[in-house]
Parts: C-alpha cells; sequence; structure tokens
C-alpha cells in the first residue's frame, strides 16, 4: 500500500521528533524548507503539518512557524495504517497491559 504523500511526510517529522533530532520548542523547518526538501506542493506540507498538530506534536504559531509541542500527555493517531499502536509503544520501551472490564446491570435487593 503506497502512503500518501502528507502522512509519508507527517510519519518521518514525527519519527524525528520523537527521536529526539526536534526537542520540545524547537522550531520546525520551515514550510518553503520542507517544500524543497520533499519536492511537493504546499498544500501537501501544510496537511502534514495539520496531522502532526492534531496528534499534539506541534503547535503552529501565526507568522512565527511550527514548533514541537511539550509532550505532557502522549496522543495516538490511527491515521496512519502503516504504525500499530502496541509497537510503536513498545518501541518507546514502554510495557502496555491490557485490562477487560464488563458492566452488567443488575437488580438491587
Amino acid at each position: 500500500m503506497i502512503l500518501p504523500l502528507h502522512l509519508s511526510i507527517s510519519e518521518k517529522l514525527r519519527t524525528q521528533i520523537i527521536e529526539g533530532l526536534y526537542q520540545p520548542e524547537d522550531q520546525l523547518p520551515s514550510e518553503n524548507q520542507l517544500i524543497a526538501e520533499f519536492n511537493v506542493s504546499r498544500i501537501t506540507v501544510r496537511r502534514a503539518i495539520t496531522n502532526l498538530a492534531q496528534q499534539g506534536l506541534v503547535t503552529v504559531r501565526q507568522g512565527k512557524g511550527t514548533f514541537v509541542a511539550v509532550q505532557q500527555k502522549v496522543i495516538y493517531s490511527l491515521s496512519n495504517p502503516l504504525v500499530f499502536l502496541e509497537e510503536d509503544i513498545a518501541l518507546q520501551g514502554i510495557k502496555v497491559q491490557v485490562k477487560t472490564y464488563m458492566f452488567e446491570q443488575v437488580v438491587a435487593p
């Protein structure tokens, strides 16, 4: 399956953020730099940045640029079908535990 360009770009940037190439509050390359680097249109770069913003990884400051967000909680998006939640979490050294709770209605005595 071929990934849409904007998802491919956002996944590459996401990986760079997670691996520490870009630290919290670091500015990402400008739209023009990303356009040149990936040889894509402005709308493709904007969609990639929007995807990262929806995941809580970056914040866009009007007239200033795009900055890596300070992570207070981890947000995962299922927008990329090639990344599995369990695998991604395991790569970060986090152990996953799943608990199943069942609720049923009972009549009070």
